[in-house]
């Protein structure tokens, strides 16, 4: 029988947690950096054996890209695929190693920026653990991988975005968020509403879209269905990090549960 492959636990990891059931991971998921023209920088990631067996560890690079519907999701491609790789212009060692049991190794990685490096550069680390055989199923080999997310971008990037095509539906906001910048975009969205008498009639936050250079996303979130009916001034914040926000005001009448007006939108 064909020995079957499996990704278990095709975690990127976020943050720093005791994943024991991974048996590996690492101490940083996501790697953001400002790089400068020519700039080289060395740094160290850790992986961590969670296990008390010892197990062979080897380290590759992929490159990757978000996909559409822009929720998070993530294609991952060979080195050099993605016209965004930074994987010609990052090495690491140890490519290949043992972990002792409950123990740690350091990965070592440099980047040596090109001098013509402009927007921002991804891809990410893999560590994956030698493959398993199966207690349960036999042919089965189970093999566990994690990563740490690259943003290399550059200091000269431009980050910029537009939330247009925006109507309201029973008691949602739904619009397109268009990524006109060259890095990619996560925003953090909040928003609040104020009735005519400017008090607070409502606040809340914004889903998270994950938006490469170019790319378009629909965007919408929910507000109060209870809202009662009246004029109003929606405002609508984005940040998209390192102090770049976009702000959007949004005035309208609700004149019933399921009849919107929109009166004016500003910038």
């Amino acid at each position: 029988m064909k020995n079957i492959f499996i990704i278990l636990g095709f975690l990127i990891i976020f943050g720093t947690a005791n994943f024991a059931s991974a048996q590996i991971f690492l101490e940083e998921g996501k790697l953001t950096l400002d790089i400068k023209p020519g700039e080289n920088i060395s740094k160290t990631l850790t992986v961590h054996n969670t296990s008390n067996k010892e197990f062979k560890v080897k380290a590759y690079w992929e490159d990757f890209t978000y996909q559409p519907p822009f929720d998070g999701t993530k294609k991952f491609f060979p080195l050099g695929s993605n016209p965004q790789s930074a994987g010609s212009w990052v090495s690491f060692s140890p490519r290949d190693f043992v972990l002792p049991p409950f123990g740690k190794k350091d990965i070592s990685y440099v980047i040596n920026a090109p001098q013509d490096i402009h927007g921002g550069y991804y891809g990410v680390l893999f560590v994956e653990k030698e493959p398993e055989e199966s207690k349960d199923i036999r042919g089965l080999n189970i093999v566990s991988r994690i990563g740490c997310l690259f943003f290399l971008e550059s200091a000269n990037k431009n980050k910029n975005a537009e939330l247009g095509d925006i109507f309201i539906e029973e008691s949602q906001v739904k619009g397109t968020l268009l990524n006109q910048g060259d890095v990619v975009l996560i925003p953090d969205g909040t928003f609040y509403m104020m009735n005519a008498d400017s008090l607070i009639a409502d606040r809340g936050s914004v889903n998270k879209v994950y938006l490469p250079p170019g790319a378009k996303a629909d965007y919408a979130f929910d507000f109060n269905k209870d809202l009662p009916t009246g004029q109003y001034t929606l405002v609508v914040t984005l940040d998209l990090g390192a102090g770049d926000v976009l702000v959007k005001e949004l005035d309208f009448v609700k004149k019933s549960d399921s009849n919107f007006q929109i009166l004016e939108i500003r910038n």
